[in-house]
């Protein structure tokens, strides 16, 4: 079993499944949520992070969202990982078929929840958004 860490388009992957290794998936440029807060990597939102799609083999045994430490503090860990690692979750959990137009309702819904908790998450869209939908796609 292998984890591997490159980016959505890289070949590793796949070659790694051809030769009959199972893996666990940990995409550098969609599943790092500390990407886009030092150096020279570009941040990327949540709807980034819900689109990835998993490779459709049964080798691919599931994935990870990392979240790695060297900038983060109880200060600024909550904004940074939610709600990318909930749409991680919902892409590894179910694979869905749909984009994620259609998973925003139900991360606006999760995030209320998680303020109510006394987390403080990242917001998922413009709140003109949330009251124009249409105006934002």
């Amino acid at each position: 079993m292998i984890q591997t860490w490159v980016e959505a388009n890289q070949t590793l992957p796949a070659q790694l499944l051809s030769k009959g290794y199972r893996l666990i998936l940990a995409t550098k440029d969609t599943w790092y949520l500390d990407h886009g807060f030092w150096g020279t990597t570009k941040y990327h939102s949540w709807r980034v992070a819900y689109d990835n799609k998993l490779l459709q083999n049964p080798g691919v045994l599931g994935g990870e969202a990392a979240m790695w430490a060297e900038l983060v503090d109880q200060n600024s860990l909550d904004v940074k990982v939610w709600p990318r690692a909930a749409a991680v979750a919902e892409r590894l959990w179910s694979d869905p078929t749909t984009s994620s137009l259609s998973a925003e309702a139900r991360l606006q819904q999760l995030r209320k929840r998680l303020i109510l908790r006394g987390i403080t998450p990242d917001a998922i869209s413009p709140e003109y958004c949330t009251q124009n939908e249409e105006a934002c796609y």
